[in-house]
């Protein structure tokens, strides 16, 4: 009795063990390496940051400050005010650098781990720790959530990983991060956003089952388009920007040559590529495709005497001659106080009552001043159900075709080890019955 007791326990055991195990199998996947950065962009012209220039979410962090001898393994936020710079102060005299990861869809999200410095240990060498760091989250770039809020980084190792996370998961399409320091140079070089995107479950055909929801992704990236052409006028030539190449900026302060693309309209005056104040693009997606919505990613703040446009309006057609109305919208400048400019940058989007299907799509802005700034149009597509991206499988002529799992939700192995449990305890089982038997 004693002995089938021992086994009974056994396979007990082994069925916690191996749920623990499922469980385990079930954890976060880093969803960063699919996602666009924007805003995480190095500083230009600057001597003494250009080296500053890491990529946030290329698996590689670095451990050793060697910010100074190895370009390309830290990213630097930087703030002098005589000098160019990527972060910008606030008003208790302090640094603020932010930057913003797109998803590639919406996705559920555990937790943001950042591997950046943590202490004062560097404050000798220009690199400062941070006083504050902030995540929050958005479905739409428009609405922010606080995921979570550092102030006290005592607990950490002077480079370390430092995780946000709140209560429970949360839904976003976008993080945003904030880093407040005081000082020149803050530094990390790794972001990870712990989470995963929703998949259909494994068999039946069921058709009550709910679909799977569909991955939107940006379909006009690389697309041509016409209208958008820079003005000529000697002081904005640098205002030339491609805004279908997947880069989208967060301020305004540098205005680097390529940052930004301008529509411009000033009586009398050369250069204008804004006729009566009204400045056209119309992108060519090559061929007609299912669309969720448009997203333009515009200033609209009030600094330096630059405006938000008046409107934006969004159009689509399938053939390039009738066009309707997707959507619409109108800008107000914000009001400055004390005086202080106001940079501000939105990702604005754009949709109907239900998706369209369109091969041309066009944006027609109007001016409100001399300037409307932009720098990227993206045009998000209907998407298919999880599980029907035909991305996902290759076939070969006589061969059955096989699937490739999506990097961003692993095989989990789940069926197999539930088989294993099953017959873990049936073999426990069995061999506490032969030995009662034997008895």
């Amino acid at each position: 009795m004693k002995k089938t007791l021992a086994f009974l326990v056994a396979a007990v055991l082994v069925v916690t063990a191996l749920c623990a195990c499922l469980t385990v199998s079930a954890a976060s996947t880093n969803l960063a390496p699919e996602a666009t950065f924007i805003g995480a962009d190095p500083t230009v012209g600057n001597q003494y940051t250009d080296k500053y220039n890491g990529k946030l979410n290329d698996g590689k962090a670095e451990t050793e400050p060697n910010w100074s001898e190895a370009p390309g393994e830290w990213f630097g936020f930087y703030y002098n005010a005589n000098y160019p710079s990527n972060a910008v102060a606030t008003e208790d005299g302090r640094a603020l650098g932010t930057f913003t990861v797109q998803l590639k869809s919406v996705a559920s999200v555990d937790s943001v781990r950042i591997h950046m410095v943590t202490s004062a240990k560097f404050d000798g060498n220009g690199v400062v720790a941070p006083i504050v760091l902030t995540v929050e989250t958005s479905t739409d770039n428009a609405n922010w959530t606080t995921l979570g809020e550092l102030t006290d980084f005592s607990a950490y190792k002077d480079i370390d990983w430092v995780e946000v996370k709140g209560s429970a998961a949360v839904t976003a399409n976008y993080i945003r991060v904030s880093i407040t320091f005081r000082g020149y140079t803050f530094m990390l070089n790794e972001v990870e956003v712990l989470g995963g995107y929703e998949a259909p479950e494994a068999g039946g055909d069921d058709s009550s089952e709910t679909p799977a929801p569909a991955v939107s992704k940006n379909i006009a990236e690389g697309k041509p388009y016409t209208g958008a052409e820079p003005s000529t006028h000697p002081n904005n030539t640098r205002y030339n920007a491609k805004l279908t190449d997947g880069v989208a900026k967060d301020s305004l302060s540098d205005l680097v040559e390529g940052d930004w693309f301008a529509f411009y309209h000033n009586d009398g005056a050369e250069g204008i590529n804004a006729p009566d104040k009204v400045g056209t693009i119309v992108i060519d997606l090559e061929e007609v495709s299912a669309i969720s919505s448009v997203k333009i990613n515009t200033f609209v703040g009030n600094m330096w005497g630059i405006l938000p446009p008046e409107s934006i309006k969004v159009e689509y057609s399938e053939d390039g001659t009738s066009y309707t109305v997707l959507d619409e919208k109108a800008f107000t400048a914000p009001e400055k106080v004390d005086d202080k400019d106001i940079d501000k940058v939105e990702l604005v989007e754009f949709k109907g009552a239900s998706d369209v299907n369109a091969r041309y799509i066009k944006v027609t802005v109007k001016l409100n001043g001399i300037f409307a700034f932009l720098n990227e149009v993206q045009v998000m597509s209907a998407g298919t159900p999880a599980g029907d991206d035909p991305s996902t499988s290759t076939e070969t002529s006589g061969e059955t075709s096989t699937s490739t799992p999506s990097s961003s939700n692993p095989p989990t192995g789940d069926a197999g080890l539930i088989g294993f449990a099953v017959l873990a305890v049936v073999a426990l089982a069995g061999a506490a019955v032969a030995v009662k038997v034997r008895r």
